[in-house]
């Protein structure tokens, strides 16, 4: 069920290469709810649904960008919910928009890490919102760490490229400082492939 496109979600995801035991069961995990729940799983409604994630770069890696969230209260990457689409890439580059003002291009076309994140408890504009797990597919996205910023102040209080010595335990905890950590190795091996086979740069 679920149309074509949710076709193209579940072959996106069947296709991704997991780079470890971990990922693997976490892309297991997720193809079977995916099948199981075609109707709701973009949704909100279901307790673990699909999420899009952005690792967004500057044109070698040298900054990344992100930005303070309010219900989080802590450094993160820009994402959001999946809300009834399903090409997970549109999402992150739309929230990207949304949340940092920037226009990011997609530097590969499927997702660069698998992830199941645990979210707890919390209230939402006079809403409680159950614990719940966020099915996120990561997309590696490049902009112009010269192209102004703007926050989003219903999402965020400080939008910022950063470089990764900020990837320390002052800023994040160690399951993010894992999760940066590993996005960053994948993007510069990433790079360094795509720019020995192509000679040529995504931004021009």
């Amino acid at each position: 069920g679920g149309g074509p496109r949710m076709k193209k979600l579940l072959e996106t995801i069947a296709a991704y290469c997991p780079q470890d035991e971990g990922e693997h069961a976490v892309q297991q995990a997720m193809l079977r709810q995916l099948r199981q729940c075609p109707g709701t799983i973009l949704g909100r409604d279901d307790l673990a649904h699909m999420t899009a994630s952005a690792f967004v770069i500057n044109r070698d890696a040298s900054r990344i960008l992100l930005l303070y969230h309010n219900q989080m209260d802590c450094w993160a990457w820009p994402g959001g919910h999946a809300d009834g689409c399903p090409d997970l890439l549109q999402v992150a580059l739309r929230e990207t928009w949304e949340e940092t003002g920037v226009q990011a291009a997609p530097v590969c076309d499927g997702p660069i890490s698998l992830d199941i994140f645990p979210v707890a408890p919390h209230e939402k504009r006079g809403r409680q919102v159950p614990r719940h797990l966020h099915l996120s597919l990561a997309y590696l996205l490049q902009a112009d760490d010269a192209a102004p910023l703007r926050q989003c102040p219903a999402e965020n209080r400080a939008v910022a490229w950063q470089t990764p010595d900020f990837l320390t335990s002052a800023h994040f905890s160690p399951e993010d400082l894992n999760l940066y950590q590993k996005l960053l190795d994948r993007a510069q091996r990433y790079l360094a492939d795509s720019g020995c086979k192509s000679g040529k740069n995504l931004l021009k």
